[in-house]
């Protein structure tokens, strides 16, 4: 009997141990348990908002991602034509000689002349006339990194003319470049000793630009007035919108160096319309870039009556051929994005 009342006794003991956890368990040490999660998400959420990244290093990060990218594609594009010079390789060591790789026709130390002529003329003959001279540099050396005021191989060159009637009413200007070697000329009547025929390089670009404007019947409803000029308000009498040109003066003459062989018909685009060959393929002619890429829109300026004096500023400099890569795949993807989105500038 005494050993069964102190088996029941510990039995209850037991049971009022067990009780008290449990209320333990259901009160203060749960309410502590969810404090303490909550303190540590409120740090989580304060370490978080300290490492957000700036606008700079957002900056930087985007910059990083497009040189990277332009590496990967640079370095695909140099493992193909590696692997396809490869493949059209002959047993016995030989090229195939419809394969045969390109290269520059200016070797570094080249001395070479920059000629530029600004004509309304698409098609630029008029060698003649020194009016159209805008520009001539000469003893230029290909591959010179660290000559010029600025130790970067540029040079610069301030012009100003008149703008004729017909180029004040939507008409056009063209800027030709033209690079030849020392003491050669892009003129065929020069001579047959003196005219450079196919060994030089040619670029041209219309500068003015064409930019469509929207007239619209618009009144303040407060004021009932309009910031509209009287031209524009008599234009939105008869017409809502018309093509006016702009004018930037901004404009840089990049020359390409670099020294990379290309395969005749075997060029990636958009680099294809680039790249120009000689007659025999064995060479091609060292690239020249004519370079607005910096110039904004909310920076050309229209060209109408009003205008009494136009000015250029001309920057050469050299430029590899990584940084051209970047620039013309830019430059494409500006065209396409205008494209899809409606193009307000034309050139």
């Amino acid at each position: 009997m005494v050993g069964a009342e102190n088996d029941n006794h510990d039995c209850k003991e037991v049971d009022v141990k067990e009780n008290m956890d449990n209320n333990q368990q259901n009160g203060e040490l749960v309410s502590t348990e969810s404090n303490e999660e909550r303190d540590i998400n409120a740090e989580i959420d304060e370490q978080r908002k300290k490492y957000q990244p700036t606008r700079l290093e957002s900056f930087f990060a985007i910059t990083k991602s497009l040189i990277t990218r332009a590496l990967i594609i640079y370095f695909i594009s140099y493992i193909f034509r590696r692997l396809q010079t490869d493949v059209n390789t002959q047993s016995f060591g030989s090229v195939d000689p419809a394969y045969l790789q390109a290269v520059n026709m200016f070797k570094n130390g080249t001395i070479f002349d920059m000629h530029i002529y600004l004509s309304e003329s698409e098609n630029f003959t008029q060698f003649d006339d020194p009016r159209t001279l805008v520009w001539l540099e000469q003893g230029l050396i290909y591959g010179d990194w660290y000559s010029g005021q600025n130790k970067d191989g540029s040079k610069s060159k301030d012009y100003k003319f008149t703008p004729s009637d017909q180029l004040k009413n939507n008409g056009s200007i063209y800027l030709h470049v033209y690079v030849t070697k020392a003491g050669k000329s892009p003129n065929p009547k020069a001579g047959k000793n003196i005219y450079a025929g196919d060994y030089m390089s040619y670029s041209r670009k219309m500068l003015n630009k064409f930019k469509k404007v929207v007239y619209q019947k618009r009144h303040n409803l407060l004021t009932g007035k309009t910031t509209a000029s009287e031209e524009e308000i008599k234009k939105a009498e008869i017409m809502n919108q018309e093509y006016v040109s702009h004018w930037h003066p901004n404009l840089t003459i990049n020359l390409v160096t670099d020294h990379t062989p290309f395969v005749y018909g075997q060029v990636p685009p958009p680099l294809d319309t680039h790249i120009h060959f000689l007659l025999n393929e064995k060479l091609y002619k060292p690239v020249i870039y004519l370079n607005d890429f910096w110039n904004m829109q909310r920076d050309y300026q229209p060209l109408n009556d009003t205008v009494k004096e136009l000015e250029l500023k001309l920057t050469y400099q050299p430029l590899s051929f990584f940084k051209w890569q970047i620039y013309v795949a830019h430059t494409m993807k500006n065209k396409w994005t205008l494209s899809f989105m409606g193009m307000s500038f034309y050139w």
